[in-house]
């Protein structure tokens, strides 16, 4: 008898779907998004008011999928990457020919190294992200923000608390030092190392500086400006730049006088609450809109 996926039901305005092709606490999440969505308990399904294609476009930039109420009573055409209750997060890639699952972070930050590769490609038949290149290549890549390719079997095994994202490890001459979070990026005078805060929130710093672009051939983040003028706008936010193999420097002063003309980004609201995980099917039934 063929495996159940996660899913999350839906009534759009032209017909009644399932969210399949992820775990279900990040289907429920993308369905909380939708402006105007409404649990209905006692049918037990989320209307949602939008086409069933506007819906579809949305659920394959989060990397599910959308199908017919109806179909889940059968096999899906494409395998199942759901991992097993338990099992680590992970993200499926494709490299060539070769299938495997990153693994070594939380499903959101891996989606967004994902989506910050040049030339990624989703294939939403088959649930997986085609990567460029080779699988060295993408294995060297992922390796330089602490994931890893491993194959499907390898990721079942592996335990719910490799979802804590497992920072590269230091130079061999500070083994003994605590691990920390770092990006690699460079300015116009070269290399240097983003620190002093979670990987995620560095990134999305990064990704506010205007100019800025993933170099996937260098695993590097190329930002225009000189490394002062970098170090000026990062450490508006709390964050410090390194040169490599510099000693760890100390947290940036506040009120600093910044020596770039570039406006700071502006500060980003908290992020909401993540919702609890549910192992049933919908969030329960005793509620008009339970807020997961």
């Amino acid at each position: 008898m063929p495996q159940m996926e996660d899913s999350v039901r839906i009534r759009t305005l032209d017909g009644q779907y399932r969210i399949i092709g992820g775990g279900f606490q990040e289907m429920l999440a993308l369905v909380r998004d939708f402006t105007g969505r409404r649990y209905r308990p006692d049918e037990r399904i989320w209307e949602i008011r939008l086409t069933s294609q506007e819906v579809q476009k949305a659920a394959e930039e989060a990397g599910f999928h959308l199908t017919s109420d109806t179909e889940m009573g059968h096999a899906l055409q494409a395998p199942s990457n759901r991992p097993r209750r338990g099992a680590a997060d992970r993200v499926m890639v494709r490299v060539g020919a070769d299938e495997r699952a990153v693994v070594g972070g939380v499903f959101a930050d891996m989606l967004e190294v994902i989506k910050a590769v040049e030339g990624r490609q989703w294939l939403p038949r088959e649930h997986v992200w085609k990567l460029p290149g080779t699988l060295d290549e993408a294995q060297a890549k992922l390796g330089q923000i602490g994931y890893r390719l491993v194959t499907q079997e390898e990721a079942d095994q592996l335990p719910a608390t490799e979802s804590e994202r497992v920072p590269p490890p230091p130079p061999s001459a500070a083994a003994q030092a605590p691990r920390r979070d770092q990006i690699r990026i460079r300015t116009t005078e070269g290399e240097a190392l983003v620190v002093g805060g979670g990987f995620r929130d560095m990134l999305q710093a990064i990704k506010e500086i205007e100019g800025r672009r993933f170099v996937s051939d260098s695993k590097l983040w190329d930002i225009p400006g000189s490394l002062a003028a970098v170090r000026a706008v990062l450490a508006e936010r709390g964050y410090a730049v390194e040169l490599p193999g510099e000693a760890p420097a100390a947290p940036p002063a506040t009120g600093a006088s910044p020596e770039s003309a570039r406006p700071a980004p502006a500060p980003q609201p908290e992020p909401d609450e993540e919702p609890p995980f549910f192992f049933g099917d919908e969030p329960p039934d005793d509620e008009d809109d339970p807020g997961y």
